[in-house]
């Protein structure tokens, strides 16, 4: 049986690790193995031991921003990590086919579908536009106190913490697996002028060390969000 408590920490390690080398321009060159490795992605399957949720912003290619291969990473990709049932089961679909222990939202600075969802307020789109943005301005505020301001940075930060816990109270598929230690869930924030990520669970999980044992106040804290 897989130590999961054991992989998370690890798992996490390697996203630190590979997020390190891509901000130092000492990524690992994989050109010799490459096609070896698709061939024998494409023979025996995907096995990816992550799954990501980010960003459709082109200037955060999950893989490169981990310095992942192929076949790693399980990315979803959604404008301002706006999420529906539809990606919900991409989710649920990855951890269930691949066992996988490790789930990261990622959001980022500057991202522009949060930008343009609170610049576009008195504006008129498509149907489908005034969804997503009314729905991310809906997320941008989410855990706001009253009189706080909400500069670009705030909004992102609690954007990506509205979509995490949406994935909580409406899969419980994952919240079981999550309450049972099974997978972790867990958010970043990436700068774009840096390269660096932010690993924004880490007091909360406990990562640093060698103890992964889950808070239960903060997997049943979460309000109810649709």
């Amino acid at each position: 049986m897989r130590d999961y408590r054991v992989t998370h920490h690890e798992l996490l390690k390697r996203l630190e690790a590979g997020n390190r080398r891509f901000v130092d321009a000492t990524t690992i060159d994989r050109t010799l193995e490459l096609e070896y490795t698709r061939k024998l992605l494409a023979k025996d399957g995907q096995k990816p031991w992550a799954v990501m949720i980010g960003c459709s912003d082109s200037r955060v290619p999950i893989e490169k921003v981990f310095d992942a291969g192929l076949g790693d990473l399980f990315v979803i990709r959604l404008a301002g990590n706006c999420m529906d049932g539809g990606s919900l089961g991409s989710v649920e679909f990855a951890v269930d086919s691949f066992d996988i222990g490790l789930v990261l939202l990622i959001g980022h600075k500057n991202c522009g579908a949060v930008t343009a969802a609170h610049d576009s307020c008195a504006k008129s789109h498509s149907p489908h536009m005034d969804l997503l943005f009314s729905r991310i301005r809906m997320a941008s505020k989410y855990r706001r106190k009253a009189g706080d301001s909400l500069d670009l940075a705030k909004a992102e930060k609690a954007n990506i913490e509205y979509w995490k816990d949406y994935i909580r109270q409406n899969s419980e598929f994952l919240r079981s697996r999550e309450l049972s230690g099974k997978t972790l869930l867990c958010s970043a924030y990436y700068d774009t002028f840096t390269g660096n990520v932010q690993f924004l669970d880490v007091d909360s999980y406990n990562l640093r060390g060698t103890d992964l044992s889950f808070r239960s106040d903060v997997l049943n804290g979460a309000e109810v969000l649709n």
